[in-house]
């Protein structure tokens, strides 16, 4: 008998497998970030399919067994592709993180505070106007950055220290985007990524 483990978590991507299968990357409050099959998962009597769509925020029942990590329940909180929509903006900013994430990020890396941090992110985003998306993009990807080990030592820790919520960092940042682009590009060249 297999342990049912039950988590919060993110779908970042997603990725057909066979006919009917699903392989889902989510990054969870306190699994980190996994990868599962869903099988079946893509049928239209699946009672998870509409759960396990990509930007979707939900609770989730894994299982861990020899061919990895199985998803065998799923319900979905809020799905933030329907809140963002009309932007693809906001859409390209969120698809940019999801993909350093991916990229950076070990399977099965703890990360409460990572998940709590993009989380945030997508909150800001989908109620925010389209104005302030590039700037909260910068600072998420600082944060993730700082939170993985990425970031130079010399960067001022007012850039990504402050609150996970990302509306007071817009009142208290006195800095220019193209300052933090600089910033996150140094760190990205750096890592090698």
């Amino acid at each position: 008998m297999y342990h049912k483990y039950h988590v919060k978590g993110l779908i970042l991507s997603s990725l057909e497998e066979g006919q009917d299968n699903k392989r889902v990357w989510v990054l969870t409050d306190w699994l980190g970030l996994i990868s599962a099959k869903s099988v079946s998962g893509r049928t239209s009597s699946s009672k998870m399919r509409l759960a396990i769509q990509e930007y979707t925020l939900g609770n989730f029942s894994l299982v861990y067994g020899k061919g990895g990590w199985r998803l065998v329940g799923a319900s979905s909180d809020k799905n933030y592709f329907e809140l963002m929509r009309g932007s693809s903006l906001k859409l390209k900013a969120f698809l940019n993180v999801s993909n350093l994430l991916k990229r950076l990020v070990m399977e099965q890396e703890m990360g409460r505070e990572l998940f709590d941090v993009v989380v945030s992110f997508l909150d800001f985003i989908s109620s925010s106007e389209e104005k302030h998306v590039f700037l909260a993009e910068c600072i998420t990807v600082l944060r993730v950055l700082y939170r993985l080990g990425f970031l130079d030592k010399d960067v001022s820790p007012d850039l990504y220290l402050q609150d996970v919520d990302l509306k007071s960092s817009f009142i208290s940042l006195p800095y220019e985007s193209s300052y933090l682009v600089s910033i996150i590009n140094k760190s990205l060249k750096e890592t090698g990524v």
